[in-house]
């Protein structure tokens, strides 16, 4: 059986110092070599962007291997995030230039990058974008909704969110004279702990016990 062997440049790259100084990139030249290896592919060149970030396309030693495609079959890297981390749809469209030249595209984890997967992979993005653009605008829609509905009961003397629970000064003070707890007079009135707190607060209220009563009648006295 008759077989071209592929020549193809290498691109590495890894994002920081520290990955730089751990020999991450040793590591990416390592899993190429192995993979180009196994397949009986050539790499011909490696260019190395290091301690660059992918988020942006205008890398040295990117740019560098675009323009040396021309001479090769085409390019490997080990994961398509090596090769970029900018905006995906800028990303397919330097994928699509490199189709352009009739070149190939592999990631030793992903496997080849064809026309095809690309396709997919540009309509998975345009169908998550959507919908979180959907999510935006539906949750716009409602925090305006809410921002309206505020002015509206402001304009008409209402509060806005739930009302406020009945606080019975007389019926508390009643009932702490009588011994019961705190956390059972909340059950009483219907409210939580700590919104009758607030409201022994709001009303200059100290925690009144049935001996702290009798104390202050013998003071009266």
């Amino acid at each position: 059986m008759f077989f071209i062997s592929l020549r193809l440049i290498a691109y590495i790259r890894v994002s920081t110092k520290d990955q730089e100084k751990a020999g991450s990139y040793k590591t990416q030249e390592q899993q190429i070599e192995q993979w180009a290896k196994q397949n009986n592919y050539s790499i011909v060149d490696t260019f190395q962007d290091l301690a660059v970030t992918g988020s942006v396309l205008e890398r040295p030693e990117f740019q560098k291997m675009l323009e040396s495609l021309k001479k090769v079959d085409g390019l490997v890297f080990v994961h398509t995030d090596r090769f970029s981390r900018a905006d995906p749809i800028e990303t397919i469209i330097i994928q699509r230039q490199i189709f352009s030249l009739k070149k190939r595209i592999f990631s030793v984890i992903e496997g080849e990058i064809t026309e095809e997967t690309l396709e997919q992979l540009l309509l998975t993005f345009i169908g998550s974008y959507s919908n979180a653009q959907y999510i935006k605008i539906a949750e716009e829609k409602r925090i305006a909704g809410m921002k309206r509905k505020m002015v509206e009961l402001k304009a008409e003397g209402k509060n806005w969110g739930r009302p406020r629970k009945k606080f019975n000064i007389k019926q508390y003070l009643e009932l702490r004279e009588k011994g019961i707890l705190k956390s059972n007079i909340a059950r009483i009135f219907g409210m939580s702990h700590d919104t009758l707190n607030r409201h022994l607060k709001w009303n200059k209220i100290g925690d009144i016990g049935p001996k702290k009563n009798k104390e202050k009648r013998k003071n009266k006295k």
